[in-house]
């Protein structure tokens, strides 16, 4: 369940990101929410990769 919010809270804020790229600055909708889900994917992954560094200790 916790997986389904997820991926719906991130495709939500990549489809809000396409909305105002495409109003603010002209980019095309759907090139926008692509960059947002890409970058919300990029920062999933180095947060995971933060706290697994973490977890090893120093």
């Amino acid at each position: 369940m916790k997986r389904v919010l997820y991926t719906l809270v991130w495709l939500a804020i990549s489809l809000l990101a396409g909305t105002a790229g495409h109003y603010i600055f002209k980019v095309d909708f759907w090139i926008a929410s692509l960059i947002a889900g890409l970058a919300l994917i990029a920062n999933g992954l180095i947060a995971d990769w933060e706290d697994r560094r973490r977890d090893r200790g120093p």
